[in-house]
């Protein structure tokens, strides 16, 4: 019951907002113009952002038995751009070929080490979009809806925070 008229304020803006200047403040959350951002598969409807540290930054993965929660360091993508470290997750590719059969291959990839060349040149001009949900706000950290690649991509050029559009809704493209 207590989840549940925390998830009913949540969703009213001004109350939102409060608790956004109240407790994310460390993470200099603002409310913005509302902006819609096509992430792809879908569109973000934002209109407030924080700046967070990368390492309360975390990736759903997909898995055989679904998604799970992981840090930025511990995902294939990271993995794949810091070829110095012990691999403890699936290739990159093996990924891709897995949980995404319908992108190409060799594509993703030069799609993947172009951005890493246009997140090096200006890695000030990127973000990520994150789910606006309680976890956020009571342990501080956030799950990355869009932007998994820009993330490991400053990770690893060593930035210490990213910013973050809070996607108040989304809307799915339609097939």
């Amino acid at each position: 019951m207590k989840q549940k008229i925390k998830k009913y304020l949540f969703s009213r803006k001004l109350i939102y907002l409060l608790y956004g200047y109240v407790l994310l403040k460390n993470y200099s959350f603002k409310k913005i113009d509302t902006i819609q951002v096509d992430m792809g598969w879908g569109l973000a409807i934002c209109s407030s952002e924080i700046v967070v540290p990368i390492d309360n930054i975390y990736a759903n993965i997909k898995k055989e038995a679904g998604l799970e929660l992981r840090e930025l360091k511990n995902t294939p993508h990271y993995e794949y751009l810091d070829k110095s470290i012990l691999k403890k997750n699936i290739d990159y590719e093996e990924y891709i070929k897995d949980y995404f059969p319908e992108l190409n291959i060799v594509n993703k990839i030069k799609d993947f080490d172009n951005l890493e060349k246009q997140v090096k040149k200006n890695p000030e001009n990127f973000f990520i979009i994150v789910k606006k949900d309680l976890y956020s706000f009571k342990y501080k950290k956030v799950k990355i809806i869009d932007g998994l690649h820009r993330a490991s991509i400053l990770k690893k050029i060593g930035y210490d925070s990213i910013k973050c559009l809070i996607a108040d809704e989304i809307e799915l493209n339609k097939p």
